[in-house]
């Protein structure tokens, strides 16, 4: 429990600077190398050092992956995702159970089970920054082109005009209110 909340804290606080996919993609990375770092623990404190990582890492990247996940999908499904997700890490629990039952070597179901993350920082590189956090941070450039992309990709290239004028307007509007 001790490193969730220690990551939950260091990568709330870095993803607000550097951004949520930043932090996301390292959190993956630092979970599949950290969790492959256990595997080869040559020892205890090694091994108890490594564990405390890996968690940090846990949490950076179920914050970060929430956040964005809520705000790339439409409001009508963000609480079908929710929930899905929750089923899926529900679901991977008697996977473990299976996985452990079949690799009866500590170190080889450590690896099993870190090995998937380095699947996930990879597909990470295509997802999209978050484009409120680009709009707080002022790279409304970057964020048009962002919402641009996720507006061709939902097929809604047409029915709005985005422009960088409008995103400023639409800024402006929210930070008075």
């Amino acid at each position: 429990a001790l490193p969730i909340c220690v990551g939950a804290f260091v990568s709330g606080s870095l993803a607000d600077r550097f951004g949520r996919r930043t932090i996301l993609l390292w959190s993956f990375l630092q979970v599949a190398g950290m969790g492959t770092g256990v595997a080869f623990a040559p020892n205890l404190v090694a091994y108890c050092i490594l564990r405390f990582l890996t968690g940090m890492g846990i949490s950076g990247f179920i914050l970060n992956d929430l956040s964005l996940s809520q705000e790339w999908i439409p409001s009508k499904f963000r609480a079908m995702v929710v929930t899905s997700s929750a089923y899926i890490v529900t679901f991977g629990q008697p996977i473990l159970a299976g996985m452990a039952y079949w690799l009866r070597e500590w170190r080889w179901l450590q690896l099993a089970s870190s090995a998937p993350f380095f699947i996930f920082f990879l597909y990470t590189w295509w997802l999209p920054e978050s484009a409120r956090w680009l709009i707080v941070n002022n790279k409304m450039d970057t964020a048009l082109k962002q919402l641009k992309r996720v507006s061709n990709f939902n097929g809604k290239n047409k029915e709005h005009a985005l422009s960088l004028e409008m995103l400023k307007l639409e800024t402006l509007k929210d930070r008075k209110s």
